[in-house]
């Protein structure tokens, strides 16, 4: 796992605050083979060119966060297949209206809980994924970003490509003791190092109201129905 954070000095404006606030942002990635973090199978397996997962999760000025991610091959090339939908673990209270703003290669989404299913090739037997599947649309590198009011966590992430291509991370299912530690390493109980990706997670409580108003404006925009695979 490759994690990078930084932090940038930005003034808020007077609508949000009248002082300095500070915004972060975190990078990382996971790539095959699984030692790398990632599990993949299909035409994304390891002899095929593999699999790559990277982030890049901003505070905004208005204390959101944006999340942005990558899909593509370990050397950065375009999937074959593209990737047709992932799955991103959310924290389990968190409702459509706190995720908005879709861009990149964004289809449409659904909020529930997926696992195996003929929809998703190569998903672990027994394990599950509380969260957001987002469906891709137009090709190239896959692209996706979105804006929340949640902060980040680490968390589990599927995606699956044509008929029977699937990529995952290693540590899916596996409880990390540092959830929220999104500026460290995710841990298990015994100390290990845990192969997760920065999603939304914990509601933030310092969001000035103009700003969360204007927020809810924008996420009624996106159609978002929950379900259950």
């Amino acid at each position: 796992m490759k994690i990078r954070s930084a932090s940038l000095a930005v003034m808020a404006g007077a609508a949000i605050a009248s002082s300095a606030a500070t915004a972060h942002a975190y990078t990382g990635s996971l790539s095959t083979p699984a030692a790398s973090g990632m599990v993949s199978g299909g035409n994304w397996s390891v002899s095929n060119g593999g699999f790559e997962i990277a982030w890049d999760v901003n505070q905004n000025p208005d204390g959101t966060w944006n999340y942005h991610y990558t899909l593509s091959r370990v050397a950065g090339a375009q999937l074959t297949p593209g990737a047709s939908h992932a799955v991103f673990q959310l924290s389990s209270n968190i409702t459509s209206e706190e995720i908005f703003n879709f861009g990149g290669n964004y289809g449409e989404a659904e909020f529930g809980t997926f696992g195996p299913h003929p929809s998703n090739p190569g998903f672990p037997t027994g394990l599950s994924i509380f969260g957001i599947k987002i469906d891709f649309a137009g090709s190239g590198v896959t692209t996706i970003s979105f804006d929340s009011t949640r902060q980040p966590m680490w968390g589990d992430f599927y995606a699956k490509g044509g008929p029977s291509s699937y990529a995952y991370n290693a540590s899916l299912g596996v409880e990390a003791v540092n959830t929220n530690d999104y500026f460290d390493t995710p841990i298990d109980a015994g100390g290990n190092t845990l192969y997760k990706v920065l999603v939304p997670d914990t509601i933030r409580t310092d969001i000035p109201t103009p700003g969360s108003v204007a927020m809810l404006a924008l996420a009624g925009m996106f159609a978002v129905r929950r379900r259950r695979n």
